[in-house]
C-alpha cells in the first residue's frame, strides 16, 4: 500500500481544492464576528435603557425587602422552635426583619436621590441656569 494519500500536498496543503473552504472559513468567521458585534450593540443599548434601569432598581429594591422578611421569620421560627415560645420570637424576629428590609429599600433609594441632581444638570454650553453660582 502507498501512504501518498495521507501526506499533504507539497504546497503544505495551499493546494487549488482547499482555496475555497479557506475562502469559505473566512467569511463564516467574519459574519460571526458581525453578529457579535450587533448582540454586543444590542445589549448595550439595553442596558443603556433608563427604564431598563428603573425596573432593575425595583426588582433589587423588592428582593432586599423580601429577603430581610425571610431571614428574619426564619430566625425567628428557629428560636421558637429552639426556645419553645411558639408565636412570639417570630413576630418580634417578623419586626425586625421588616425593618431591616425597609433600611435597606431607604439606603438603595438613598443612593439613586443622591445622584439626581447631577442626572438634572443642563450640560450645554452657555446655559447654566440651575447651577448654585447664579442663586448668589
Amino acid at each position: 500500500m502507498s501512504d501518498n494519500s495521507a501526506r499533504p500536498d507539497s504546497d503544505g496543503g495551499k493546494s487549488g481544492t482547499n482555496a475555497p473552504d479557506i475562502d469559505d472559513l473566512g467569511r463564516r468567521i467574519s459574519a460571526l464576528r458581525e453578529q457579535k458585534h450587533i448582540q454586543e450593540r444590542k445589549n448595550h443599548e439595553f442596558d443603556a435603557n433608563p427604564a431598563n434601569a428603573g425596573m432593575a432598581q425595583a426588582f433589587r429594591v423588592g428582593a432586599e425587602l423580601i429577603s430581610a422578611l425571610i431571614v428574619g421569620v426564619g430566625i425567628g421560627w428557629a428560636l421558637d422552635q429552639w426556645l419553645g415560645t411558639k408565636p412570639w420570637l417570630m413576630l418580634v424576629f417578623f419586626f425586625l426583619g421588616a425593618g431591616a428590609g425597609i433600611l435597606n429599600v431607604y439606603r438603595s433609594t438613598g443612593l439613586i436621590g443622591a445622584n439626581a441632581p447631577e442626572a438634572g444638570k443642563n450640560t450645554e454650553k452657555g446655559n447654566n441656569s440651575t447651577d448654585s453660582n447664579d442663586l448668589d
